[in-house]
């Protein structure tokens, strides 16, 4: 009988160790660099009937030494594509010339939600980098409490339709 709860107990883990996968990435960026491509990752079609266990967050902290949101004079996004949209946004990459931006976020522009430019965008792709140490990103303030306690920025990925 004992042997029967401990297979039992071995394969619960075993089968609830297979359902949760995650990506941890740390590092530094240039901002020299036009485009950095950070990682590709999916996530489950959620469960309507079950969004807390089903739900996918991609969260986290990006700051930068000596930095103070005023010296910047050029806006850096960290951009979260879903797959549909993903290579008009990477196929305009290597443009040449100031119209690469405008190339890149063509179809983005059009959907995303940008908590200055598009207020009316359905979609949560965008937060502007680097924040600010010790504070959450700007595009976090209107809802302080959908950011995970101790990051900075926190994207819910919660589609009941289709896998992202």
């Amino acid at each position: 009988m004992l042997w029967v709860k401990m297979k039992e107990y071995l394969t619960l883990a075993i089968l609830f160790a297979s359902a949760v996968h995650s990506l941890h990435l740390t590092g530094t960026f240039n901002n020299k660099d036009f485009y950095t491509f950070l990682a590709k990752f999916g996530f489950q079609k959620a469960d309507s009937k079950n969004l807390t266990s089903t739900i996918g967050y991609i969260y986290g902290t990006i700051t930068a030494k000596n930095y103070n949101i005023s010296d910047i004079d050029h806006d850096m996004y960290l951009v979260v594509v879903d797959s549909q949209y993903f290579m008009n946004f990477y196929s305009d990459r290597d443009k040449i010339g100031p119209d690469r931006c405008t190339a890149m976020f063509s179809v983005i522009d059009t959907i995303a939600w940008d908590r200055y430019c598009h207020i009316k965008g359905k979609e949560d792709f965008l937060r502007r980098i680097p924040c600010s140490a010790g504070d959450i990103c700007v595009e976090e303030k209107g809802d302080p409490k959908a950011v995970i306690a101790g990051q900075q920025f926190t994207f819910h990925i919660n589609d009941t339709y289709q896998p992202r």
